[in-house]
């Protein structure tokens, strides 16, 4: 037997429904990243940067402070290991496109992941306050 009088109280309705908006506006975020993610283009794992190096010869400038460069170059982490990788410089901005690209995608996969992390915490709240008891 369904006990009818287990109705939500005003307090649970509004609850209920703050809870459905939330939700509402959460998908719609989560909207936003899917389009990001699913156009993403071609990426480059790493960070593009530039790098100023010395060299070995005892007489050169850059043993007395005034470095060679900037080389552009990619940090990227491999098997947990950081490394670099020297940057052709025709291939230079490519490269900084393709990184940053992927910092982005990154960045929109964290922020998914948080927001799939709050729908689950709203959807249990709401849950709650749904449930009825059958008598």
């Amino acid at each position: 037997m369904l006990n009818r009088n287990a109705r939500p109280e005003k307090d649970d309705s509004e609850e209920i429904s703050r809870l459905r908006q939330q939700l509402n506006v959460i998908q719609n975020s989560q909207q936003e990243l899917y389009r990001h993610l699913m156009n993403s283009g071609p990426l480059i794992a790493g960070s593009y940067y530039q790098v100023y190096k010395t060299c070995t010869r005892t007489n050169c400038c850059c043993q007395r402070g005034k470095k060679h460069g900037p080389f552009p170059a990619l940090s990227f982490s491999h098997d947990g290991k950081r490394g670099m990788i020297m940057i052709r410089s025709k291939d230079a901005p490519v490269v900084a496109v393709k990184s940053a690209a992927y910092r982005r995608f990154v960045e929109d996969v964290r922020e998914l992941r948080q927001l799939n992390t709050r729908v689950l915490s709203i959807v249990d709240q709401l849950g709650q306050l749904l449930r009825e008891e059958y008598i």
